[in-house]
């Protein structure tokens, strides 16, 4: 998701640790002296080709100030700007995860920054940095299977053939950076194994629900206008969608970024 927010504060899935020296708030006066700037995500689709589905993120804690849409004609449509609830992974921060096979020594596991929407998705990010490992592959470990139950909000891990491994909360055998500061996103809270499945140790409920900002069924608005101020976290995305109809849409999101 495009945007120009950098990494910088406190979010929901961005845990703080004491053995960890990070910047996790920023003096009054540098607050002060920073400047209040507006950003604006924008673009134009052809509705009539295909749906539009189109989205912002921003690794930081932000808010949205205005959302346009401006139809080209007035033809009956269906639309609606979400805030859809994720998980947020940021470089840094909360990406990291400690994995150990039974042959090895643990294995630092980095999951790629973005917004992950569902639970299957952030899944499948975990399982491809876990089946490229060469110490899970050399074990045999690999391929993993990863998936999220959204009923119970529980994420289990299995590896292949049975074979043991280990998820470790924190690696004492390493000086920085020990901690899995990733593991709290998929529920993971406690060491576990060495088993041939970990499974979360606190349910993690609501991913991929969403909630609508602005909505219209059946409209023949061609300008539509919301300027309610919304709070979002590393964790939310904004969604607009726009169903396949004759007509042109173009989009802004005027939005600005919180963190300290």
């Amino acid at each position: 998701m495009p945007g120009p927010c950098e990494n910088k504060e406190l979010n929901m899935s961005i845990n703080y640790y004491p053995d960890s020296v990070v910047k996790m708030r920023t003096h009054v006066v540098d607050k002060l002296q920073r400047p209040n700037v507006l950003y604006g995500f924008r673009g134009m689709a052809d509705v009539a080709k295909d749906p539009l589905i189109t989205g912002l993120w921003c690794p930081q804690s932000w808010e949205i100030v205005r959302v346009c849409l401006h139809f080209n004609n007035a033809i009956a449509k269906t639309f609606m700007g979400a805030i859809a609830m994720g998980t947020g992974v940021v470089t840094g921060k909360n990406d990291t995860l400690w994995f150990r096979p039974s042959t090895d020594v643990p294995q630092s596991i980095v999951l790629s920054q973005g917004i992950y929407y569902t639970g299957a998705l952030l899944s499948s990010q975990l399982k491809t940095k876990l089946d490229s490992n060469a110490a899970f592959i050399a074990q045999g470990a690999a391929p993993f299977t990863v998936g999220y139950a959204a009923a119970t909000g529980i994420f289990s891990i299995a590896s292949n053939g049975g074979k043991l491994f280990s998820y470790e909360n924190v690696n004492p055998a390493v000086p920085v950076r020990s901690n899995s500061t990733g593991g709290h996103l998929f529920g993971l809270t406690a060491n576990q194994g060495p088993a041939a499945v970990v499974t979360s140790n606190t349910s993690m409920m609501g991913l991929g629900e969403s909630i609508a900002y602005i909505t219209g069924a059946g409209s023949t608005d061609t300008n539509i206008v919301a300027t309610d101020v919304v709070a979002m976290t590393v964790d939310n995305a904004f969604v607009i969608y726009v169903n396949q109809v004759a007509a042109t849409v173009a989009y802004e999101v005027v939005y600005r970024t919180l963190d300290i």
